[in-house]
């Protein structure tokens, strides 16, 4: 992991968590050890970001060999948790070692590319997120193939997959894009409506931009 805070500002700030499929090599400059793109601009905005390397991402797997586990022989799922469930399992690490710094008055949760759909699973497992922003990466929800082999975790769509997912966590903050208008979301609006906090969730087709993103968090720092 690697944790940037901005040198001045208030004493206690909020953290981005932000969470890439490559790791965080996606918000640093290995060459210099400077902050890239939108962590920068989180930083000038008074943000502390926390980048992570979750589960055979970034540099947690060999650079000699391909980072793969043989998952369907032998009854791996019996005896071992998915990659994306270990990958789940650190972004709530990583949220809880922000939420134990005196330092931290919040967390916001960033998930980029096919990353955002560990985010918006972890999501229902921490409480105290401020806001949630996630990239859904086009993934189509109702077509069973795709969690086959995109998010392949025994047993999630018995208990009703995102729907029941983005339910645990409602009416929190959310901003969904890159849905590519595959991504199931009607359920979900009617919930947050019902909860009478219809202004709390947003959803784009198109990935949004980086200025995006920031602009939207700005409204829950």
């Amino acid at each position: 992991a690697v944790l940037y805070s901005p040198k001045s500002g208030a004493d206690k700030k909020t953290a981005n968590l932000i969470v890439h499929p490559d790791g965080k090599a996606a918000a640093v400059d290995f060459t210099t050890g400077d902050p890239d793109g939108m962590v920068k601009a989180m930083l000038e905005k008074d943000y502390m970001v926390l980048a992570i390397d979750t589960f055979m991402t970034g540099e947690h797997p060999s650079p000699f060999v391909e980072p793969k586990r043989e998952r369907y022989s032998g009854h791996f799922s019996t005896f071992n948790p998915p990659d994306e469930a270990l990958r789940v399992q650190d972004i709530l690490t990583a949220i809880a070692y922000l939420q134990g710094r005196a330092d931290v008055a919040g967390i916001n949760l960033v998930g980029m590319g096919e990353a955002g759909l560990w985010c918006l699973l972890a999501n229902s497992f921490a409480p105290g997120v401020n806001g949630t922003a996630v990239d859904v990466a086009g993934f189509d929800s109702s077509d069973e193939s795709a969690w086959v082999e995109r998010l392949n975790i025994p047993g999630i769509l018995r208990v009703g997959g995102f729907d029941t997912a983005i339910a645990c966590a409602a009416p929190r903050p959310l901003l969904i894009h890159n849905t590519a208008e595959k991504f199931q979301v009607e359920r979900v609006k009617r919930l947050y409506k019902s909860l009478k906090a219809s202004d709390n969730i947003a959803v784009n087709s198109e990935r949004s931009s980086d200025q995006d993103i920031l602009n939207w968090l700005s409204e829950y720092k």
